[in-house]
């Protein structure tokens, strides 16, 4: 399956690397939703913060809302 190819804890360390988040800190779901529904190439701002969305970053922040969509259905 897909999921079992997913690098664990990439978006984390990709939003750290940002500087969005620290590293103790749980990942916004409105962050991962700005930057789901932005274009990719386009830049949007979250808490001071500028962030070029890429493709990656996107791919990451839309598996993120998946994943937390299929944990709270599975519950």
């Amino acid at each position: 399956m897909w999921i079992q190819k997913l690098k664990k804890g990439a978006y984390r360390e990709h939003l750290v690397r940002l500087g969005v988040i620290k590293e103790d800190d749980k990942i916004p779901v409105e962050l991962s939703k700005k930057i789901c529904d932005a274009e990719i190439g386009e830049k949007i701002s979250y808490k001071q913060h500028k962030i070029k969305v890429t493709e990656l970053l996107k791919r990451r922040a839309c598996t993120h809302l998946t994943l937390n969509r299929l944990r709270k259905k599975k519950k």
